[in-house]
């Protein structure tokens, strides 16, 4: 059985307001659209628990980080959230990445002519220690 049908059960055991479920659900579906628009939103100051929409395309580029769909406070917990000093690839796994400038991280470079994780290291801030 999926997780999120898991969580969902509790809805029908738990009695709860039509109104604050619609409310949550509407917040959900806002944000998701908004997430996955392809713009990069800025959270609103009334908002301290949600991220940027970077945040949830970081995740899709990065598959390994970021999981939080709206609250970053998650990862930030478990160490999960993009570090910008750190080289992603696809054998990268929870949020685990080498440092760019580590030995490990030069030989995956050098095993690997993969374009774009180059650019990633030319993009990627160097002297910001996270």
């Amino acid at each position: 059985m999926h997780v999120q049908l898991t969580f969902c059960l509790l809805l029908f055991t738990i009695p709860v307001h039509w109104l604050p479920f619609y409310m949550v659900a509407l917040y959900n579906y806002y944000h998701g659209i908004i997430d996955h628009s392809g713009i990069n939103f800025k959270s609103q100051w009334w908002q301290p628990w949600q991220p940027d929409a970077e945040f949830h395309d970081q995740h899709h580029q990065f598959f390994h980080c970021n999981f939080g769909f709206n609250m970053d406070v998650w990862d930030k917990l478990h160490g999960t959230m993009r570090k910008t000093n750190r080289l992603y690839t696809e054998e990268t796994f929870h949020g685990d990445a080498p440092l760019i400038q580590s030995a490990e991280a030069k030989a995956i470079l050098e095993n690997n002519d993969d374009p774009y994780l180059l650019e990633q290291m030319n993009k990627s801030d160097i002297n910001v220690a996270k």
